[in-house]
């Protein structure tokens, strides 16, 4: 079955995320650095991230890069929340992402955010943009074509707000000199593991596993800590580019609440990284294959008892967790677009793209 041309263009900016990744991660190392001293003269002891969509997404994840290499206090807001009803502090600093750097609600919560006296860094794709002028920093992306849903910005701004986080731990005596260069070997290697995990056998198991969830009209994912946000980004992909209902819970949640409309022809994606949740996520997995749910399970785990409780596996490389979504939303890209070809998606954009961007812009 043929790919359209809007997914081969998405998929060209998927395959690129390795170079924009270096590239990326090279540009703001030193940024980061000078963006650090310039935040620990201000005793800021409070980290806010913000942003709306897939760049909320990357905002749960950076709050667990935050929580393991700096010990500030950490939360995480939609842009809505923040310009609505957060109340910031002098001590707070906002970490907005927006990869246009024009994203309504985004550039009203950093407004509200700089009235209340806190300091904003930007992380965008955009230097000449609004968020980049009215913020007090800005740390930017390196996407040369950011097209379609926003996978590569995404991975990218991720990459950067490891760099401030680690800078900020590093920097405030949180991290020893040892555990600093352990964390940036770390994220420096991002870039050959998103290379890596787009290996001929992952590609083949998304093809595989495009065929068969193509019958469902549902999707259900599950990822616990970090790979919660994963699992958000993989919602957002199955919804975008497939036109599938898909919805992503927090793996404890997804106990207490999602079992019950599981039925057997529904897909389950389970992230299973070998971290703090990686005993939970077995245990789902476990009741899965007793009801008999297909399961495609993203994980560095490779071993036999895994691959019997998972129809499909992607074997990402080995990742210390608060880094894992960089790397392992990258085939759950590639999953969405081959389930779009399956369930022949041939619209040469997105679904309602003009009602949704006018909705999007929408200023109070």
């Amino acid at each position: 079955m043929e790919m359209s041309n809007f997914l081969e263009r998405i998929k060209s900016v998927v395959v690129k995320q390795p170079e924009y990744l270096e590239k990326t991660i090279e540009s703001s190392w030193n940024v980061s650095e000078e963006i650090s001293e310039s935040l620990l003269k201000r005793n800021i002891s409070q980290v806010l991230l913000t942003g709306c969509g897939d760049s909320f997404f990357a905002g749960i994840a950076g709050k667990y890069m935050f929580r393991a290499f700096s010990d500030f206090t950490v939360f995480v807001e939609e842009s809505l929340e923040l310009a609505k009803y957060t109340k910031c502090t002098e001590k707070t600093v906002v970490v907005a992402f927006s990869a246009s750097g024009r994203t309504a609600r985004t550039l009203e919560a950093v407004r509200k955010a700089k009235g209340d006296g806190a300091q904003v860094v930007a992380i965008t794709n955009e230097g000449a943009s609004p968020i980049a002028r009215i913020s007090d920093y800005t740390i930017l992306t390196k996407v040369e074509e950011a097209f379609g849903s926003p996978t590569a910005t995404s991975t990218t701004a991720m990459a950067a707000c490891a760099t401030l986080a680690l800078w900020l731990g590093g920097k405030n005596g949180f991290l020893s000199d040892e555990e600093f260069e352990k964390f940036k070997e770390e994220i420096f290697s991002l870039p050959m593991k998103a290379k890596e995990v787009m290996s001929t056998r992952n590609m083949r198991q998304n093809m595989e596993a495009a065929e068969k969830f193509s019958v469902s009209e549902h999707v259900h994912l599950a990822g616990g800590g970090p790979c919660y946000a994963s699992a958000l980004f993989g919602m957002a992909k199955m919804k975008e580019l497939a036109w599938i209902h898909s919805e992503a819970v927090e793996l404890e949640e997804f106990c207490h609440v999602q079992m019950f409309p599981i039925e057997k022809d529904t897909p389950v994606i389970v992230f299973a990284h070998s971290g703090k949740s990686f005993n939970r996520a077995i245990q789902v997995l476990n009741v899965l294959k007793k009801i008999g749910v297909l399961t495609y399970v993203v994980s560095n785990i490779e071993n036999k008892g895994l691959r019997e409780l998972s129809d499909y596996q992607i074997k990402i490389p080995e990742v210390y967790e608060a880094l894992v979504p960089v790397i392992n939303i990258i085939p759950l890209h590639f999953l969405a677009i081959h389930l779009a070809i399956e369930r022949k998606i041939t619209l040469e954009g997105f679904r309602y793209q003009d009602l949704i961007t006018e909705l999007i812009g929408y200023e109070d």
